[in-house]
């Protein structure tokens, strides 16, 4: 497989002509991310681990995002692109083609090489349905929306939409589906002392501890005692 000047693989005849500088950015922006996903495996196809920002630019470059292309923001203010490659990471992770060996840090699987040696131009969700746990993940998120819209029915595009309101609406109780699905997730799979710092840190942002406070891991993993101490104030007093 030849190198590009960029020092990554070669991209695939289909990928490039499908991802072509005439039309990189309006397909880079589908909410799906079909056209990211092999982009991202690409770019970690030799097997070496590298970081969320690594992968972003590599990605970009694979696929000849314009600068112009690298600036779009979404409503949150955070770069389109970088957007689109967290997704398609966190959603590759899931499947499992990639892995997660270090906060911010992928690598990819046996699964993901597979994947990639297909060049595929797109890979999209309904793919990836071809790996048991992505399954199993879709099914959460759908018994997750089915009890978020309170009618024991699970909403449809047509549906949505039909109004404009109700579009934003679905939109957001589905990412919420699945944000709280992956959130369980990962924190299933984490360390007990992950889980015991995430606590902490949740009943931290929740206020306790105020605004002069302190906060403190002490468990340890298996000891059945106290996991953390949060103070009201630095001196400990209270």
């Amino acid at each position: 497989m030849a190198a590009s000047r960029a020092g990554i693989a070669a991209v695939p005849i289909g990928l490039r002509k499908d991802l072509n500088a005439e039309n990189v950015s309006e397909t880079v922006a589908t909410t799906d991310r079909t056209p990211t996903r092999p982009a991202v495996l690409r770019v970690l196809a030799d097997g070496q681990e590298r970081d969320f920002r690594d992968v972003c630019e590599q990605a970009a470059t694979l696929l000849g995002l314009s600068q112009a292309t690298r600036e779009e923001r979404i409503a949150s203010g955070q770069s389109r692109y970088v957007n689109r490659v967290n997704w398609a990471c966190s959603g590759l992770t899931v499947a499992g083609l990639l892995e997660r060996p270090r906060r911010g840090r992928y690598r990819i699987t046996e699964n993901g090489r597979a994947v990639d040696q297909r060049s595929l131009p797109e890979y999209s969700e309904k793919d990836m349905l071809e790996w048991p746990v992505w399954r199993a993940y879709q099914d959460e998120i759908t018994q997750r929306k089915i009890q978020q819209h309170g009618d024991g029915v699970a909403e449809t595009d047509d549906d949505a939409a039909a109004d404009p309101v109700e579009v934003l609406a679905a939109g957001e109780r589905a990412f919420n589906a699945q944000t709280e699905t992956s959130l369980r997730k990962r924190l299933q799979e984490a360390s007990p002392e992950f889980f015991e710092r995430a606590v902490i840190d949740v009943l931290w942002a929740m206020g306790y501890g105020g605004t002069h406070g302190e906060k403190q891991h002490v468990g340890r993993s298996g000891d059945g005692g106290i996991d953390g101490v949060i103070r009201q104030d630095a001196l400990g007093l209270t």
